[in-house]
């Protein structure tokens, strides 16, 4: 072991085997370890960008291959820019489309925030996968817009401009409705997890304007 990293559910550590590193997930509760070993499988088999899955402990844990790069949330609030957020919608549109259900529904990524993916020159990484389930494609882009504006520097111009880019780029890949009751959702639902209430008063724009006029009160 090489250290133990951040997680809000399992134990996460730093691994080596046969000189390589990797990234060992030990699962609290268990029984979780088999899913996301599952969907680790499907998407790396069809070229997603995600962890390659190495081992599986049934119930328990699971080895994957570790992801150097870095972190989007840091990258994207030092140096934001519309390639970002447009990886962010590919990646977004081809996870979807990888997991699409008969019942028009997909399978979410879950827990859709900027820490959970890893930037490197040739593309970005998603990472995290155990709060994954079943729902609307707008819940995942509403909690990535959500994370993108609630991250200092919080609600500047430039990203909502972003986070309007990115909606618009997904659409154009994919069919997206109901994306900006999803993010004001996922505001009033953050500012819930933080005890604050500086966030309500942007979701309650959002779900009565839309995500436009705050570009617009930022300039005022």
């Amino acid at each position: 072991m090489e250290g133990l990293l951040y997680s809000k559910k399992n134990r996460v550590y730093k691994a080596r085997r046969g000189g390589c590193l990797c990234i060992l997930k030990w699962f609290r509760p268990q029984g979780e370890a088999n899913r996301e070993f599952s969907i680790l499988t499907k998407a790396h088999g069809q070229g997603l960008g995600v962890p390659r899955p190495l081992d599986l402990w049934p119930g328990r844990a699971i080895l994957m291959e570790y992801i150097p790069g870095e972190n989007l949330c840091d990258l994207l609030n030092e140096r934001p820019s519309p390639k970002l957020a447009r990886s962010l919608a590919e990646w977004y549109a081809a996870f979807h489309r990888a997991f699409a259900q008969t019942d028009g529904k997909v399978l979410l990524k879950g827990d859709s925030i900027l820490r959970n993916f890893i930037w490197q020159p040739e593309g970005l990484w998603g990472i995290d996968f155990e709060e994954s389930r079943p729902g609307d494609p707008a819940e995942d882009i509403g909690e990535i817009t959500c994370s993108i504006l609630s991250t200092d520097p919080m609600f500047t111009r430039e990203k909502i401009l972003l986070c309007r880019f990115l909606i618009d780029h997904y659409q154009r890949l994919a069919p997206l409705e109901g994306v900006e009751d999803a993010l004001a959702q996922a505001l009033i639902d953050t500012a819930r997890r933080r005890g604050v209430d500086y966030l309500l008063p942007k979701a309650r724009l959002i779900k009565e304007e839309g995500l436009d006029p705050l570009s617009a009160e930022d300039e005022s």
